[in-house]
Order: structure tokens, then C-alpha cells, then sequence
């Protein structure tokens, strides 16, 4: 969904594919945009699931927040391999120093938090302020993003998407 995600820079130039395994260690996604600032920008994502009757949206959205603020440089030290072997000149050159920028805090870098879950209630009226509570060093609210897909009946889906996946390996 990332790459049709319009959001406060626009639309990404480069989406980083997921990982292999939703249980591989790492950020969760990487989009890269081009904001007619001379550097690219680029925002990490971290998504989670919420299926939970006890646990709010935004319980989720803040635990997502922390686990970026906490992990945010490793993760993209791991990404940025495979980011410098793109095609791109430009691309390359953040993946070189996308980890300083982040440590740094440059305004280059962002944060986003994506939710999937189910339809079956109202959501907090503040899903996102966990988000906005760890990440306030940013200048501006583009430099925060979050996004809550709403699937009806989620657990079933990711049964089946896990089944068709199952299918492909055996």
C-alpha cells in the first residue's frame, strides 16, 4: 500500500520491500521522497496488527512508536545495503548516510505507523498521539505519519493469507 500512499511529502519515489517473514527483526518498511528539497527524505515504517478486545488502537500505535524510537538506527543500518545497490544515484547516496541522518536528527527523516485491524468499533478519537508524543523532536507533522486499515474480519484473512502462502511452499 505504501507506494499509493499519498502522505505529507507526496508520493515515494522508492518503497523498500518487506521483509520475507513478518517475524524477521527490522523496521517494517522504508519510503523515499523526493520533497523538491535538495536531499531526498525518507520515513521508516513499523505495522502492526490489532485483533485485540482488551488492547486500544492507540495502545498499539504507541507501542509501535516506541519500538521505532528504540530500534530506529539499527533498522535502517540493516536496510541500507540493499538501498546503496539501487538504481538510483540519488537513492544510493542516502542509503550512505541514512543512519547519521537519523541519529542526527535531521529533518530528512520520518516516522510512520500503519494498523491493521478489524472493523468492529468506533476508533479513539487520538489513535496517534503516542506517535506524536515520541517522535515531537520532528519540525512537522509530515515528518509523522499513521495509518489504520480497517479489515473486516482480520483474523480470518490472515488465516487465509497464511494458508495460500503455506500452499506455495509445500
Amino acid at each position: 500500500m505504501a507506494e499509493d500512499l499519498y502522505g505529507g511529502w507526496g508520493m515515494p519515489i522508492h518503497v523498500e520491500p518487506p521483509h520475507f517473514s513478518v517475524i524477521d527483526h527490522g523496521g517494517d518498511g522504508l519510503s523515499v521522497y523526493d520533497s523538491d528539497d535538495p536531499e531526498l527524505r525518507f520515513r521508516l515504517w513499523e505495522s502492526k496488527r490489532h485483533d485485540s478486545a482488551t488492547k486500544s488502537v492507540t495502545e498499539v500505535v504507541t507501542g509501535a512508536s516506541g519500538q521505532l524510537r528504540e530500534h530506529a538506527a539499527e533498522y535502517l543500518a540493516r536496510m541500507s545495503k540493499p538501498l546503496q545497490l539501487n538504481d538510483d544515484p540519488r537513492i544510493q547516496q542516502l542509503a550512505g548516510k541514512i543512519v547519521k541522518l537519523w541519529t542526527s536528527r535531521d529533518a530528512a527523516g520520518g516516522v510512520g505507523v500503519s494498523v491493521g485491524t478489524t472493523a468492529r468499533r468506533a476508533l479513539p478519537s487520538r489513535p496517534f498521539r503516542g506517535l506524536r508524543r515520541e517522535f515531537s523532536h520532528f519540525e512537522t507533522p509530515q515528518h509523522r505519519e499513521g495509518l489504520v486499515i480497517e479489515i473486516p474480519r482480520l483474523k480470518e484473512f490472515a488465516r487465509d493469507v497464511r494458508a495460500e502462502i503455506l500452499k506455495g511452499i509445500e
